[in-house]
């Protein structure tokens, strides 16, 4: 006796949907773009789906020659956690969460750093030497899994405040030219 195609198809389904690791859906948020100079810019580990946290050990890093680290804090949903933490190197913070409970289901981000733009920091992506993102956030204990995650932010000039405009002032100087030329007919 053989079962139906769909019974099948649902059972194949089932088994390779099955199989696949259920992680939870991590993101950086952070904002695309940053000007030299500029202070503090907020950089979230985002969380879709919380499962199970009650302690994490992770490991922040980013480009040090685009950002200086100001100080990590805790996100949304960990708010009644106990965070400590340490800078290993220059562009890389060890971070620790704990809590006395286990907080599951829900979303939100469970660290938000402070970083300062650095005044001289290279112009474009946020990319580090060896090609590692610009930020970029990852589990360095089995306590809570977090897979690499990153992001990149997009660094553009500081504005003076002062807008040159070389075009106006050659049109001008061509203006005045052409109303001599015309006045001398």
């Amino acid at each position: 006796m053989s079962l139906p195609i769909t019974v099948r198809a649902l059972s194949l389904g089932v088994l390779v949907f099955g199989l696949a690791p259920a992680y939870a859906a991590f993101s950086v948020i952070a904002p695309t773009t940053v000007t030299q100079g500029e202070k503090e810019i907020t950089v979230s580990l985002f969380d879709s789906l919380i499962d199970g946290l009650e302690a994490a050990d992770l490991r922040f890093t980013y480009n040090p020659a685009v950002f200086q680290h100001v100080s990590p804090g805790l996100g949304r949903a960990t708010g009644g956690f106990f965070l400590s933490w340490k800078e290993a190197l220059p562009g890389s913070v060890d971070i620790s969460l704990a809590a006395g409970f286990v907080l599951s289901g829900g979303s939100g981000s469970l660290v938000d750093i402070l970083l300062d733009v650095r005044g001289k920091a290279p112009l474009g992506l946020s990319i580090s030497p060896p090609g590692i993102p610009g930020l970029m956030f990852w589990s360095t204990s089995d306590d809570y899994r977090v897979p690499d995650t990153w992001g990149n932010v997009t660094v553009t000039p500081a504005s003076t405040g002062e807008v040159p405009e070389p075009a106006s002032s050659l049109l001008v100087g061509m203006g005045m030219f052409a109303l001599l030329a015309f006045r001398r007919r």
